[in-house]
Parts: C-alpha cells; structure tokens; sequence
C-alpha cells in the first residue's frame, strides 16, 4: 500500500523539491539593469563634481575681489593722505621752482611732493609711481637726484595687478601763474590676480584731493 501511493506521487515530490529548490537560489543581476546602475552612478559623480568645481571656483574669486578692494582702498586712502598734506617747495629741493607738485599741471603716472613733516630730513622728498604693475613709493632727502639711488617700497602686492595709475594735477603752479587751488586727481584700474581667466575681478578707482594749505604766492 505504501509503495503504491509513492510509486503514485512520486513525480510530486521530486517536481516539488526542484520548485523549492529555485525558489531559495538567489537571482542575480541582468546586464542591462548593471549598465544602467552605472550610468545613474556616473550621472550623480558628475554632478557632484561639477558643483564641487564651481564652489571652489567661486570661492577663488570672492577671495580676489576681497583682496582687490581691500589693497586698492589702501592705496588711495595712503596716497591721497600724503598728497593733501603736501607742502609748497619754497626751496626748490624736492621740485623745481616754488611748485606744489610736480608735474605742476597735467597728467603723469607719477607724483613728487614735499612731506607735511618737513622735520624728518632724511625722507622730505615723496613720490609715487607705478612700476612693474605695482604702485610704489620713493622717500628722500632734498633733491631730485636722490630718487635715481632711493629704494622704491610696494604699496600693493603681487596679489593684485594694477594695469593703470595716472595723476592729474591742477593748480599745481606757483601764484599769479595760476589762482587755483592745488588739486589732484587720482586715476587707478587694477584687477585681482589667481582668480582665473575671464573672472578676474577688476575695479577702477577715482578720488580728488585738495591741498590742505592754502595756496599763496612767494616772493
């Protein structure tokens, strides 16, 4: 009776053990479905790489602009403090004849004036120039000669390019010559440097000084 009824259902079982057999063998992955696992890592890798570029980009450029204005502001607020407390050159030491600065009137890419502290001797003479994208500064005793020897010190860094300086004096002339009050005119482009390319920051800068004397004439 026993071997009757497993002679009859023996096709059962072993058709049953084969199904369960399948169903706890693990299903692996097809190749399109891992080509296409590879292409939506390489989608999100690339975004992520591109924002990443783009923060450190802009990055690099907010630090340029920041270095660009800082040094700039610097160097007007130093030159234009120096030149409106320029004094007369009564004695024709520092400039020629009884000017106020030289050139007396026009526009240069430099500056040369007398110190408001006369007292210090060994640097009464004072002038600005730009050399080698950098805006500079002389300081010497009395005479015109002592600038070819005197040491020229960088006002702005390497960090920023300064493409253009120009001083536009009027008034700079010795009375009854002129009746103007000295005034002087600072022009100055400059651009930042490391930020890349097209991006660099740039600015341009213009301030009007006056002399702090009053401007009388000598006889």
């Amino acid at each position: 009776m026993y071997f009757r009824f497993l002679k009859k259902n023996i096709n059962k079982i072993f058709h049953f053990g084969s199904y369960k057999k399948d169903l706890e063998m693990p299903r692996g992955f097809t190749l399109v479905e891992m080509l296409m696992a590879a292409f939506i890592f390489s989608l999100i890798i690339s975004s992520a790489s591109g924002v990443f570029v783009y923060c450190v980009r802009s990055q690099r450029v907010s630090l340029a602009s920041q270095e660009l204005l800082s040094q700039t502001s610097y160097a007007i607020e130093y030159m234009s403090r120096n030149i409106r407390m320029a004094r007369k050159d009564v004695e024709g030491n520092c400039i020629v004849g009884y000017d106020n600065y030289s050139p007396s009137d026009g526009v240069s890419t430099n500056i040369t004036f007398i110190r408001y502290d006369n007292a210090s001797q060994e640097e009464r003479c004072h002038r600005f120039l730009l050399e080698d994208d950098q805006i500079k500064e002389q300081k010497c005793p009395g005479s015109l000669a002592c600038f070819a020897t005197a040491p020229k010190i960088e006002i702005t860094s390497p960090k920023v390019k300064v493409n253009s300086l120009k001083f536009k004096i009027k008034g700079g002339s010795q009375p009854p010559a002129d009746e103007y009050q000295p005034r002087v005119t600072i022009f100055l482009d400059a651009e930042g440097v490391g930020s890349g390319g097209d991006n660099s920051p740039k600015v341009q800068i213009q301030a009007t000084v006056s002399q702090r004397d009053i401007d009388v004439g000598i006889e």
